[in-house]
């Protein structure tokens, strides 16, 4: 029987997660984090997608992370004030470099400066949630909508095919 199709968001976190504890190579790789043959392309096109800005691959074929990423969680405590506690510290992310994560998110992060501890995020690597409630705004014919909650710390883009009418209106 063929095993369930993942999908390459929920196998990029795996290779992200797998790496992290020790460098392996492709085979290995697949290996560790149980890719069957149904599986093996999307598990291609993940590792594909992460070589081109996140993974290095050393003299001996492993691949690993940078070694200036870490992972961690996402803290926002009110807008504009977010922060990723690591090995018993508080860093505080930089405000232009969050690359649309909100308060809880699994994200990969470089430590920008250990005396200011300072970080910035490099990806998210897995949403705690993906459903929010707000307001929804039109401005200039795009659509946004601001997040009820105040730790979500990002207005957030619509795209025009997928704003649907208001059900209850």
């Amino acid at each position: 029987p063929l095993g369930k199709l993942m999908q390459i968001n929920e196998i990029r976190e795996k290779i992200i997660d797998s790496l992290y504890e020790t460098p392996s190579s492709g085979k290995t790789l697949a290996r560790k984090i149980k890719i069957d043959k149904e599986n093996y392309k999307p598990f291609r096109m993940a590792l594909s997608n992460l070589e081109k800005n996140r993974l290095i691959q050393n003299k001996n074929n492993k691949y690993n992370i940078y070694p200036q990423y870490n992972i961690g969680y996402l803290q926002t405590f009110k807008k504009n004030e977010s922060y990723i506690f690591f090995k018993n510290k508080k860093y505080q992310v930089i405000e232009d470099i969050t690359h649309n994560a909100i308060h809880g998110d699994k994200v990969l992060f470089e430590i920008v400066d250990k005396y200011l501890q300072t970080v910035k995020i490099v990806s998210v690597i897995k949403r705690k949630s993906t459903k929010v409630s707000g307001t929804y705004v039109e401005y200039n014919g795009i659509g946004f909508v601001v997040p009820d909650n105040e730790k979500l710390n990002t207005d957030i883009y619509i795209q025009k095919t997928n704003i649907k009418p208001n059900i209850y209106d």
